[in-house]
Formats: C-alpha cells, structure tokens, sequence
C-alpha cells in the first residue's frame, strides 16, 4: 500500500473521518448526523445502503424470531453483504454472506472477483500476527480489503472505508435466545450469523460533486442535521411482537424505492453508480424529526 493509503487507514482508525454511518442489529440504521431509524426490511430481500458514482453496495435482509427481554420478537437481520466498485484493475464484486460463519468462533470468510479473478479472505486467528497474507488481504487496484479475525476492513480511497463485522443472533452471549431465522450453511438449524456494517466517508461531504444515496448513504447529505426515522417500540415482558419500521421519515421516497433486484444490481430511484453531475439529497422529502448532527 501506498503512503496515502496508510494515512487514510490511519485516519479512519483514529476517529479523525468526517463521518461515519452504518446499521446493526435487527436492524438499527444510523446515520452520519446522529440520526436513527429502525429498518425490517422484507425477507430475502436485496436492498441498496449506500450508492456513490464509484462504489455500490446492497445487503440481504432476512427475517427470524428471538427472545429478548421477556418477550419474543418477529424480527430481521442483515445477512449478506455485496459490493461493486470499479477500480485501476477492472471491477471489483466482492460478498460477504453471514451464512458462511460459525458464530461459535466468528472466524471471518468472504469472497469476489477483482478484474475478473477470483479470490477470497479468511480470517486470522487469534494470536496470528499475519495480516498481510495472501488470505488476509487483497489489493485489488486502488481499493484494499483488510481481513482481521471475523470482521473486513475496505478502504476505497479517497472517498471510503468500510467495516463488515459478524455477530451471533441474536448476539453471541445470547445465542440461545434465536428462535428461528438465517442459518449456517454448515450448522443447518443452529444458531448463525448477521452482520453490522459500517460506512466512513473519507472526504468533507460538502467536498462531493455528488451526494451519496441509499438507505445509509443518504445520511452524507452535507447539512449537519441528522433525521430521526420510524423506530420499533421497546418490546415488553411476556409480549409477542413484530417490527415493522422500515425507516419511514429518514428516508427519501418509501421503502421499496430501494430494492434491488440482484445482489450487484446498482439501478434504482435514487442511484447514485456512475453519476457525473451534481446531485443532492434534499432534506426536506425527508419528513422526520430532524436533529443537529454530532462530530
């Protein structure tokens, strides 16, 4: 890697970013004002979360039940994650499927194609010190993926850095608590995976020729003011109850606006992928309750 790349890398680890925004969870959405929405989502479903003119990346939603607090909860998880970006050695398409996953060890597995060769990362074990091996990072062109234990780092320079991580359903100190929903491939019936996901922008928002998109993206709007969307009431003791915010209010548009057909689909309402001129995301179609953002 290259001198800028270290710096970018280290900015991102040093919190030094202008924003950051990502979902977790059954799924929790956040974005880069401090905004917050809840997002169910439709099972086996591809959605877009965040469309820029060189990076596009759309997550599988997939529905499942757990206990949680006393209750049981009719709820969902992002279990797929897939990225398309062109780069100096042709086209990247890279996936991240929480389904290959032990949530026992959490050890990391992920794969794509850059320039049209196949490859794929492992995670390093802990206590392995290597992480610049040919399984534990990739340089495809200008963007690298960086794997550690379970989670993958991307650095798409100059504009993003990325953070998938695993985690246990419905986390891993509670895996009992699942009731149904996504499972392993290799542990049918069992506990599994979902992922969490986090988007750094590298740049000053008010720096873009044109403002990202998606159900995350959007929150890069450049305007300081986070907007708070629909969210799931707190379920209560020995309740049965279903989510069914899909990020109303925080959103331009509804919902469906932002489904996508296949997992590198990049065409929707709102893309963004290989836009040249100047395009905004205007706060004001977006009804919630707005918020000053946070740094």
């Amino acid at each position: 890697m290259g001198l800028l790349a270290l710096l970018h890398i280290a900015q991102a680890a040093l919190g030094l970013c202008p924003g950051t925004a990502g979902g977790q969870g059954d799924p929790h959405l956040y974005g880069a004002h401090g905004g917050h929405a809840d997002f169910r989502g439709r099972d086996n479903t591809f959605f877009n979360v965040v469309s820029h003119q060189k990076m596009s990346a759309n997550i599988k939603t997939k529905d499942g039940e757990f206990r949680l607090h006393g209750a049981i909860v009719n709820g969902s998880w992002m279990v797929e994650l897939h990225l398309i970006a062109p780069t100096t050695a042709g086209p990247l398409f890279w996936t991240y499927d929480a389904a290959r996953i032990s949530p026992a060890s959490l050890l990391g597995f992920s794969n794509g194609t850059c320039g049209g060769k196949p490859f794929k990362l492992t995670g390093s074990r802990m206590g392995n010190l290597l992480r610049n091996g040919p399984l534990q990072r990739k340089v495809c062109g200008d963007v690298v993926l960086q794997a550690n234990h379970s989670s993958v780092k991307v650095f798409m320079l100059p504009y993003w850095a990325i953070t998938v991580a695993p985690k246990a359903t419905p986390d891993y100190f509670h895996r009992s608590d699942r009731i149904s929903g996504p499972e392993a491939h290799h542990l049918p019936q069992r506990a599994a995976v979902r992922l969490d996901l986090l988007f750094t922008l590298l740049r000053p928002e008010r720096s873009l020729d044109v403002a990202p998109h998606g159900l995350i993206g959007q929150t890069f709007d450049g305007s300081d003011v986070g907007v708070d969307g629909a969210v799931d009431p707190k379920p209560q003791r020995g309740e049965r109850m279903t989510t069914m915010a899909m990020a109303e209010g925080s959103i331009e548009g509804v919902w469906q606006d932002y489904i996508m057909p296949s997992p590198f689909a990049t065409s929707f309402k709102f893309s963004r992928y290989n836009v040249q001129v100047r395009s905004d995301v205007h706060l004001g179609l977006r009804d919630g309750l707005p918020r000053r953002g946070h740094r």
